[in-house]
């Protein structure tokens, strides 16, 4: 039985035999025989059986400090420390995760080039890094990232933007007053006018798109006796199947649910279960869940059995879903001039408050997600963003609520958000957004390129990246305003959206004859 044991970063080897006790050195190919005496059929001389167990012992002590030295050498590499050879100290540094889509890009670190391409990781010092990722036929794409010692950063969500764009057109469309993306860019449903209530729906998530018609049922939609009404598009169910309209017509809001694959089974919600809500917004990931604001008074729909429940919240002045039995809300002001930012659950018997302000004409925000499983908390009040993670309160137990993050910030706030994946927190003004980054405790501010006139709710490509169309351009830019892009031609007011499995982007353009939906390759 042979045991082999490598010195870290030495090129040699010691090899022992058990049995015939010898030891040998191999370096650079050539076999050695070290000093040592042992017995077998083939030697002369006789090893003292005193001296076996003392160069058992010293050869297995050997053995072991080298395994230590070896393990101890991985575990400090694998948690980031190297040899500082400017200073000649070891210190531990930071790793980075790299990857871009599509994969392959060159990657340099502040100027130099490393030895594998994306998607691959790389430890390097604690502070301020340039990470360059550079790929032919594509523009170069680039990050300044602040790492603390012992922190993993991930730089996995680069989209990298081919040099030549060439929009192609996929559908032609008469005429489109509205045009909305389903909720996983599967789908894009246009509405040809106000007053129509047909709707042509798109499949984009092949090359090859289709094109459906969806009528809704006669007489499920109120006639306007003003001769002025809206059917708009204001969202979709998580899975897809339906789509929520608000049609505005003779100084009245009414809800229908369209049934995109039933469309026989769409529903006024406002005729079914005899309300008339302000607000309607799918209850989390269900379609058969929503929650509806009536008054000042937020209740949820059960479409399985046509219910609806007790009031959640009451003085609501808005509220937003957080998951299918909860909600986020700011209140009206109380009896005492109070306004309440806080939350509530259909279990709850009592709603909880998370923070209290005296009322101002300033904006008042509330908004709420989670990240690697951790709650966060964020509020606007006064021109100030404060940030905070732990445990809510409940009607059981007080909140365990820790400040993470507060900054005065610029008036004018049109909405504050929660990014899809939780990590963002999103101010939304008219000509700029500005981001809270939560994994990386920075702030970041954002105009946009061109000169908006009129707000526009932040739209977003993927998790990391949003778009804007001021300008008539589509623009891209990433979360902290860095790698902008203009990708095509569009017209002001319309969707757009990443699909195909992140192949193509799409448009909409108004031409002379009409509309045509476009779309550019960005993985080629």
């Amino acid at each position: 039985m042979y045991y082999l044991s490598y010195a870290w970063r030495l090129n040699f080897a010691i090899v022992y035999d058990a049995k015939f006790y010898r030891l040998f050195t191999i370096e650079r190919g050539e076999q050695f025989l070290c000093k040592s005496e042992y017995t077998n059929k083939h030697m002369k001389h006789h090893v003292s059986q005193k001296r076996q167990p003392l160069r058992r012992t010293i050869i297995y002590t050997f053995m072991t400090f080298c395994v230590v030295v070896i393990v101890t050498t991985m575990m400090l590499l694998v948690l980031g420390y190297s040899i500082n050879q400017d200073e000649g100290r070891i210190e531990q540094g930071g790793l980075l995760q790299l990857a871009s889509e599509p994969d392959g890009a060159k990657v340099s670190i502040d100027g130099h080039k490393i030895g594998s391409n994306t998607d691959t990781k790389q430890t390097v010092s604690a502070g301020v890094h340039q990470v360059d990722f550079d790929l032919d036929k594509y523009h170069a794409w680039s990050k300044s990232i602040t790492l603390r010692a012992g922190q993993v950063a991930w730089l996995n969500y680069a989209r990298l933007i081919p040099l030549d764009l060439t929009p192609t057109t996929v559908q032609t469309f008469d005429s489109v007053s509205d045009m909305s993306v389903s909720s996983k860019r599967n789908y894009i449903l246009f509405h040809p006018g106000a007053d129509v209530t047909s709707f042509q729906l798109v499949d984009v998530r092949a090359d090859d798109v289709k094109r459906t018609k969806i009528q809704l049922p006669a007489g499920i939609v109120t006639a306007s006796t003003s001769g002025s009404e809206l059917l708009k598009v204001v969202g979709w169910s998580d899975n897809e199947d339906l789509v929520l309209l608000r049609h505005d017509f003779s100084n009245k809001v009414e809800w229908i649910l369209l049934n995109r694959e039933k469309p026989n089974e769409s529903l006024n919600l406002n005729k079914t279960l005899a309300i008339n809500p302000s607000k309607v917004v799918f209850a989390g990931k269900s379609d058969r869940l929503l929650f509806v604001q009536i008054g000042d008074k937020v209740q949820r729909i059960n479409m399985d059995n046509n219910s609806i429940s007790d009031p959640i919240v009451e003085n609501v002045d808005d509220f937003s879903a957080y998951d299918g039995t909860t909600v986020v809300y700011t209140s009206l002001p109380n009896s005492l001039g109070v306004r309440i930012a806080g939350y509530s659950q259909t279990d709850f018997a009592k709603q909880q408050i998370i923070r209290t302000y005296d009322d101002t004409d300033r904006p008042f925000l509330v908004a709420m997600s989670k990240y690697f499983n951790k709650q966060n908390i964020a509020v606007v009040r006064d021109n100030q963003l404060i940030v905070d993670r732990g445990s809510l309160p409940t009607p059981s137990s007080s909140a365990d609520l820790k400040r993470i993050f507060a900054k005065d910030v610029p008036a004018g706030i049109k909405a504050l958000t929660m990014s899809s994946n939780g990590r963002f927190v999103v101010l939304e003004y008219i000509d700029k957004f500005a981001v809270y980054d939560i994994e990386l405790d920075v702030f970041h501010q954002t105009e946009w390129n061109y000169q908006a006139k009129k707000y526009q709710p932040v739209q977003w490509l993927d998790d990391y990246i949003v778009w804007s169309d001021d300008g008539g351009h589509l623009r891209i830019y990433d979360f902290d305003g860095a790698n902008q892009h203009d990708v095509m031609e569009v017209t002001k007011g319309f969707s757009a959206t990443l699909a195909g499995g992140g192949k193509y982007i799409y448009g909409l353009l108004r031409t002379d004859s009409g509309f045509e939906l476009r779309r550019v390759q960005i993985i080629l």
